[in-house]
């Protein structure tokens, strides 16, 4: 089948508990969204999150990323000159770092930008094109990574680059009217949002488009939907995490689905999708994004007591700097002035403030640049991905390929 606005047309099978259970679902995502989105942590939340998304999804796919790569990556691009955000830029800067596995943080770093572009971009109720899958090729292209890490990091060519993904097996058959058919999808608001982008993985990997080579292209959609449907807003929900937890539950889901858009014919029968583990993945995201919040205010508050800060204090130099390192994580002086609009030499007595009080520490020097870090911050996030993740290597689409022939 390659039209798929037939998904459209027919009726669904669900019992009364499982729609219930999706709806409220989609709920607490929202109620979640709606705190952070008007939390005072907003800028730091949002890219906490957004850094845990992009690091679920890589760890899906079967590449090794952690989160104080990822940071020092990051925060490398944000406290030196400006550079081109490409693939060959980043390991580049990656190399420069001495990373031991560059692979995974560039891929990070892009992915954000993709995720980045949509939470920014696409509105409740936005009307999508057929531009949108450009969109996000153009700021997340496995080829142009995959090219770029042979060429900077010296990698082995094999059916998997060191670090990088397998290439999916892609069908022949596809036409045209599978895109189409998934604009139109992507533009309905027949089901729940949690519902729409489960269904949603199933068509992409039914569809089979040339730029789903991996799996983080198709969750990007995911995001799309939530956003399109309003249910996020200016926040940025980790939503690879639930599949992070359980990849074999996931897998498992979008092959009954797959199953589920192929039995489609001309009878009239209903569809029967499987969504019970598309709650099971929105309430992990949920309970995710409650965890970062509370952790972020509870440092904040622990720094606040040892430095002793009023709520005028707070406003002032050392507040703002405290509120940058919940975000960063790693500073420059340099990078910390320009982002509170304050001088160096204000700056540097702020950080000299917390690095006497124990809360950030010098860890060395980047482009000629003394960089600082909160600790805390690095090591609350590690941590909290070691308990997240299930510790299964395997990838999305190897147990897809266990599950039955795709």
């Amino acid at each position: 089948m390659t039209d798929y606005s037939e998904v459209l047309l027919k009726p669904i099978v669900i019992d009364a508990d499982t729609m219930g259970q999706l709806a409220e679902a989609e709920l607490d995502l929202a109620r979640i969204d709606e705190r952070i989105s008007n939390h005072p942590f907003l800028s730091a939340i949002r890219r906490q999150l957004l850094r845990l998304e992009a690091i679920s999804s890589i760890i899906i796919d079967g590449s090794d990323v952690t989160y104080t790569e990822l940071v020092a990556l990051e925060s490398s691009l944000g406290n030196t000159k400006p550079i081109e955000r490409g693939p060959k830029s980043l390991f580049r800067r990656a190399q420069k770092l001495n990373m031991t596995n560059a692979a995974g943080s560039v891929r990070a770093i892009l992915y954000m930008d993709a995720i980045d572009w949509i939470s920014k971009n696409v509105k409740s109720h936005s009307q999508l094109e057929a531009d949108v899958f450009d969109q996000i090729y153009s700021r997340y292209n496995e080829n142009d990574i995959a090219q770029a890490q042979v060429k900077y990091l010296q990698t082995a060519t094999s059916d998997r680059l060191s670090g990088a993904y397998p290439v999916r097996k892609q069908a022949s058959t596809h036409k045209a009217a599978s895109k189409e058919s998934y604009i139109s999808f992507l533009n309905s608001n027949k089901f729940t949002a949690v519902a729409q982008s489960e269904i949603s993985h199933a068509m992409l990997e039914a569809i089979g488009l040339e730029q789903c080579k991996e799996d983080g292209y198709e969750r990007a959609f995911t995001h799309i939907i939530f956003y399109r449907r309003g249910v996020l807003t200016k926040t940025v929900a980790p939503l690879a995490i639930g599949p992070m937890i359980d990849i074999e539950k996931h897998a498992n889901a979008i092959y009954q689905n797959m199953a589920s858009l192929a039995g489609t014919d001309e009878s009239g029968a209903t569809l029967q999708y499987r969504f019970e583990d598309s709650i099971f993945c929105t309430n992990a995201t949920v309970r995710t994004m409650r965890i970062v919040a509370k952790a972020l205010e509870t440092l904040y508050a622990q720094w606040k007591s040892t430095l002793g800060l009023n709520s005028t204090a707070e406003r002032k130099a050392v507040g703002l700097l405290l509120s940058l390192f919940l975000e960063y994580g790693y500073l420059t002086i340099d990078f910390a002035a320009k982002q509170m609009s304050k001088s160096f030499s204000t700056t540097s007595a702020a950080m000299q403030s917390l690095v006497s009080a124990g809360i950030v520490q010098e860890v060395g020097v980047v482009d000629k640049r003394r960089v600082f870090c909160a600790t805390e911050v690095i090591s609350f996030f590690e941590s909290l991905l070691k308990r997240l993740s299930s510790g299964v290597t395997t990838t999305r689409d190897e147990a897809l390929e266990r599950i039955g022939s795709i």
